[in-house]
């Protein structure tokens, strides 16, 4: 049903960055890998009125914005990362190969560093931290 590069609509868990909390949100994401019931997805965020003047090496391309469906610039973030139920996401779209090669590799240079902030979300709705 997924595969790696999609894009995806739904449930994205992760930590509030002022709280620590554990927050799940209604997000856009992209499918690292398919995992037994769910995937692994990557942090996607619009660009900010600020940064749009930058051209930072983690924004969509214009083709990434078309393939994915994306009205407005955005960036994306592979060392925030969750797994969630396949049920809580929606197929949008796809991004590039080039684009899902650089993904790829600053979650392995992540994970790696240890700088990897993951999630999970259970089926039952709570959300692990790791």
């Amino acid at each position: 049903m997924f595969k790696k590069g999609d894009v995806v609509f739904g449930k994205f868990a992760t930590v509030n960055a002022i709280t620590g909390d554990a927050v799940v949100l209604q997000h856009y994401s992209i499918v690292l890998q398919v995992v037994d019931g769910g995937l692994l997805l990557a942090y996607t965020t619009s660009l900010k009125d600020c940064a749009i003047r930058t051209n930072p090496a983690n924004r969509f391309s214009k083709e990434d914005l078309e393939l994915a469906g994306f009205k407005k610039p955005g960036l994306w973030d592979a060392s925030r990362v969750c797994v969630v139920p396949n049920s809580d996401v929606a197929y949008q779209g796809r991004i590039s190969k080039g684009t899902f090669a650089k993904i790829q590799d600053v979650f392995v240079r992540s994970r790696q560093s240890k700088a990897l902030s993951i999630a999970m979300l259970t089926v039952e709705g709570t959300v692990e931290l790791a």
